[in-house]
């Protein structure tokens, strides 16, 4: 059949089929097409500049096929289009700066996964009937335009957070996810009054969380954050999602300890607070998320025991705190002062190497505990971190100008002390992580310890 002799064709849609090669030129010929979809094939080659004839067209989808070369001109041109989606192909080119100025029926506009490059048109700023844009993963380079103007906005993917996402307020989505992004995740954004789903997992982004994202009261789906370089704390503002689904803060580094206010997620099926460095107690109030399905607490630094109120939810299917301290604390649901003194040995042995205790080489009998203790006394200098040896050895290797000619001896006086000195922190380390409860000092034998180490240094550092 000659596809091009349907003069009256109105709707052509062959999505999910395994359609090869390239577009028929003779498309073209369509021109009372209206809707044309071909997604979700495997068609290859450029598109014909014939599709720029189609004047009725309104929906044009390529998403999820091998397509690639640029976009013609005359396919920017069409000004019926209400949706253009070519996501997921290998087109190339930059956008042509009047390109939504060409386009004033557009509402959405998919080209991610693309190899599209240059600016950010600024036209798209006078685009108010725009309702979805989705840019990421191509190669844009500059700042994005001030979309403040752009109240019809529901959904947004960009290459970058910008600064002045807090001006969507219609916005219900924002997708940010696997985009390399860099910097903070702006305050502005808590302006966001109606969003639903808030994804910016794995990208690059650091700082704080800023409180202002637990304060959207319309985030009921999904929050995450996971897998980027996020530090600080959990926000206790975190208890302020009574109506969120999914929340997953994991793999950042995230500390101090699990907020008490997370119990009043009362909506909340799915947490995932996995690979950050938590410490202190897993907070009972978790055993009031009756509907929770899955918790993932692993590789944190939690303490004491694992609260006997979780066996009360009861669709509990999946939960993971593996790689953590909880071994340590028999049966007792207090915390203990022996607790805080075992969470801060280990916490000095993590200073002294560089290592944590939940990474891989601490498996199968081994632990941060017994790696320090087989290298004391003769060995410490080659398990302590190399940052830490390296800010030691300039200390040692700069001497004043009134020591220069005495500079060996004192080098080596100070090599002496440097290494009783390290000795000493790592006594501390090990006294205070011994495996069992009962042979861990006491807060006075702590105190007595430590005092008895600082009274030694000072005099050798005196010497």
């Amino acid at each position: 059949m000659e596809i091009g002799s349907l003069r009256n064709l109105e709707r052509f849609d062959l999505v999910s089929n395994n359609f090869l090669g390239p577009i028929p030129l003779s498309m073209g010929n369509l021109s009372s097409l209206v809707l044309l979809t071909v997604a979700d094939n495997n068609l290859e080659g450029h598109i014909p500049d014939e599709i720029g004839h189609l004047k009725n067209l309104v929906n044009i989808s390529l998403v999820s096929n091998k397509m690639s070369g640029k976009i013609p001109h005359s396919l920017w041109n069409l000004s019926s289009l209400s949706g253009l989606s070519f996501a997921m192909n290998q087109f190339e080119g930059s956008l042509p700066s009047n390109l939504f100025s060409n386009l004033p029926n557009l509402k959405i506009i998919e080209l991610d996964g693309n190899q599209f490059s240059g600016p950010i048109p600024t036209s798209i700023t006078t685009a108010f009937g725009l309702q979805e844009v989705d840019f990421s993963i191509n190669n844009f380079v500059g700042q994005v335009p001030n979309l403040g103007s752009l109240q019809n906005l529901l959904v947004i993917e960009l290459g970058e957070i910008p600064a002045i996402i807090g001006d969507l307020r219609q916005l219900s989505e924002l997708d940010l996810a696997y985009n390399m992004l860099n910097g903070n995740i702006p305050s502005a954004i808590g302006n966001c009054t109606r969003l639903q789903i808030l994804d910016v997992s794995s990208n690059n982004l650091s700082g704080i969380i800023p409180s202002q994202v637990f304060e959207i009261p319309s985030l009921s789906i999904l929050l995450n954050i996971s897998h980027n370089s996020l530090n600080g704390t959990l926000p206790s503002e975190v208890g302020l999602l009574k109506s969120i689904i999914a929340l997953d803060v994991s793999e950042n580094h995230l500390s101090n300890k699990i907020p008490e206010a997370i119990g009043e997620c009362e909506s909340l099926e799915y947490l995932y607070l996995q690979g950050n460095s938590f410490h202190g107690i897993i907070p009972p109030s978790l055993a009031s998320l009756k509907g929770l399905q899955e918790l993932d607490i692993s590789r944190n630094q939690l303490s004491g025991t694992i609260p006997q109120e979780l066996q009360n939810i009861s669709v509990l299917v999946y939960f993971n705190a593996s790689f953590n301290m909880l071994e340590e604390y028999g049966t007792s649901s207090q915390v203990s002062i022996e607790g805080d003194i075992y969470s801060f040995g280990i916490l000095v042995l993590e200073m002294l190497t560089g290592k944590r205790p939940t990474e891989e080489m601490f498996k199968d009998g081994c632990s941060l505990h017994n790696y320090a203790r087989d290298a004391c006394p003769d060995n410490i200098l080659e398990i302590v971190d190399a940052t830490l040896l390296s800010l030691i050895g300039e200390e040692i290797q700069t001497p004043t100008a009134a020591e220069e000619n005495n500079h060996i001896e004192n080098a080596g006086h100070l090599e002496s002390n440097v290494e009783n000195c390290l000795f000493s922190l790592f006594k501390i380390g090990l006294a205070c992580s011994v495996d069992s409860p009962r042979k861990r000092m006491n807060m006075m034998e702590f105190r007595q310890f430590v005092e008895t180490i600082l009274n030694n240094l000072v005099f050798q550092y005196c010497l």
